[in-house]
């Protein structure tokens, strides 16, 4: 079974990027969970995490808060997927 923070996918030529933290401008124990909300071309998936692990963001966030619209000009969006609250 894979685990959830896997970029490996189970089709053909698609990933979606999971369990990437995004740091924040204010202390904040942990990094943002964050994933994309559609799949990624495989060949672009380290492309979009290390543009992931680049984001910054204010505190709080909520789980579904958008973090980034187009992330890495692939026209897909990235999500929080936790509350951390300041």
């Amino acid at each position: 079974m894979r685990s959830r923070g896997s970029l490996r996918s189970r089709r053909g030529g698609t990933s979606h990027a999971h369990g990437h933290g995004v740091r924040v401008r204010a202390r904040a124990l942990e990094p943002v969970s964050a994933k994309t909300i559609a799949p990624v071309d495989r060949e672009r998936v380290k492309e979009v995490a290390r543009a992931i692990a680049s984001l910054t963001v204010s505190l709080p966030v909520r789980a579904g808060d958008v973090l980034a619209v187009d992330i890495a000009g692939t026209g897909v969006s990235v999500v929080a997927t936790k509350d951390v609250d300041a």
